[in-house]
This record gives C-alpha cells, structure tokens and sequence, in this order.
C-alpha cells in the first residue's frame, strides 16, 4: 500500500504560566463550626426572599397566619446571627402588608450580616387595635418559633422593628418584661417621637423622612447614659445620620433623616446597611 500522507501539526506555543489558585478561606467565626452541619429549614429557602414593588410572597404558615422569613445560607451550626423582628404599618390590605419587607428590606442582608428577619402580618389594619387581644399571642408565637427552629444558630440577640403604627406598637411590645434577656434594640421607623420606656436598657434607632407625619424621636441623654460620645452627621447619599459614636459594647443611636422622601418612601439602601451594621456592632 501507498503510504498514507500525514499533515504536519504545528507545535503549539507555551501557555503563559498561571498563578497557583488561592486556596479557599476556612470558614471564621461569623459561618460556625465547620466540622458541623449547615443549618437549614426544611420549606424555606434560605437568603434574602426578596419583595418586588411590596407584593411579598410570604414562605411560612405559622398557625393560621402567613409570614415571611429569611435567614442567612451556608451557615454551621453555632454561628452567631441577629433575629429582627419586621412590623409593618397601618395597611387595610390584607396583601399589601407585607410592603414592610421591601420598606425596611435588611432580608437583603441576611447572608452578609448573619441576620435572621421575620415580617409576621397583623388580623386587622393595625396591630393590637381592634383584633380582639389575638396579634400579641401570635407575636410571642412567631419568636418562640424563631428560637425553636434556629436553635442550632447561635442567636445572641433580638431586635424589634417597626414602621407608623408599628412603631407606636413596638414601643410598648418590645418592653414586655419576657423580653428582658433577649431584647438588644428597638428600631423605630416614622412613628413615636418618644422614646420607650426600656430605652434605658437597649440599643435605639430612629428613621424618619423629611417629609413625614411625626416629627422624628428625641433620643435625649440616652446615648449619655450609654457612654456615647457627642453626636455626629454623617451623610449616606441623600441621607443624614446623626450617630452618637463610642458607646458601650451592646449600645448603639442613631437617628436618620430621609431627605426628599414621605412617610411611606421605601428607605435607601444605604440607610438599610447602616442600620445592619450598627445591629452588628451591638451584637454581644
């Protein structure tokens, strides 16, 4: 047979030398203990579950009542996380209020601030008022249901927060004597320019919109006593905070005032980040 003519194949170039991958960071303190499993809900998805335009999809029936939650992913056993509780304003609409998620939407930092959230929705149009004494049960459900179900989370505080009519609520609900061993702060958003009656013993956030019903709340010597030092303004995009820095370890103030917004405008990324950070500054 006739030999069989064969094509010359170039020699290929050397490949430019590539850097050793990184290797891959451990675990720290902030995700667990490695060595254990990851913590997970069976039914609900973990990370943000975000809010589109306040038409939130609630991913949890506790009782007879929907709720939503979030909770950060890839976390082990013993991770150190923060549990808010989300209550929303006076809404007549049954599904529209859960327009809280989207307004203060820290469910979008729940993966890089280990933070669990917890939106729960109100039988009638504002909490406590008119619903035949039934919300305040439900409520108390909803946080022994958070700390049964992510028992396996180290949960080293709980934060209530609430926007309008939720505020003036939280005010009160969040100084419940049964809270006093879990209870880190309080956010109050648009509603109840007076301080609650613990606000001697935790942390106290305040947002307000420029143009808003209620005047914003008067933290007085509440950062004095929590050896805060003078207050300062800062300003987060078209946002002025005025932070009373350096308080005590588990102590933090902070007031926001959302410039050009009204009373149901939605809080800027910003704002929300830097309530979720101070969160974590207070965090035993």
């Amino acid at each position: 047979m006739a030999p069989v003519p064969t094509t010359a194949v170039p020699t290929p170039a050397p490949m430019a030398p590539t850097a050793p991958m990184a290797p891959q960071a451990p675990p720290g303190p902030n995700d667990g203990d490695p060595s254990q499993p990851i913590v997970s809900v069976p039914g609900i998805p973990c990370g943000p579950q975000p809010s589109l335009f306040g038409l939130t999809q609630t991913n949890y029936k506790l009782g007879d009542r929907d709720v939503h939650v979030a909770y950060p992913c890839n976390k082990h056993k013993g991770a150190p996380v923060t549990f808010i509780l989300n209550l929303h304003g006076t809404m007549p609409s049954e599904e529209l209020k859960l327009y809280q998620v989207a307004y203060f939407s820290v469910n979008t930092l729940v993966n890089s601030h280990n933070i669990i959230t917890v939106a729960p929705k109100s039988v009638v149009s504002q909490w406590g008022n008119g619903d035949n004494g039934v919300d305040e049960p439900h409520l108390m459900a909803v946080i022994d249901w958070v700390y049964t179900t992510f028992k396996d989370l180290d949960i080293r505080a709980m934060w209530i927060g609430g926007h309008s009519w939720g505020a003036m609520y939280t005010a009160t609900f969040a100084c419940k004597p049964e809270f006093a061993q879990k209870l880190k702060g309080i956010i109050i958003m648009s509603g109840n320019p007076v301080p609650p009656a613990c606000a001697t013993k935790v942390a106290l956030i305040d947002t307000n919109a420029e143009m808003d019903i209620a005047p914003p709340l008067e933290q007085g010597n509440l950062p004095m006593m929590h050896g805060c030092g003078a207050p300062m303004e800062i300003m987060l995009g078209n946002n002025k905070q005025t932070l009373w820095p350096n308080c005590r370890p588990g102590f933090v103030h902070s007031n926001y005032l959302m410039l050009g917004k009204m009373h149901a405008d939605y809080m800027d990324a910003e704002v929300v980040k830097s309530i979720a950070d101070l969160v974590n500054q207070a965090r035993p």
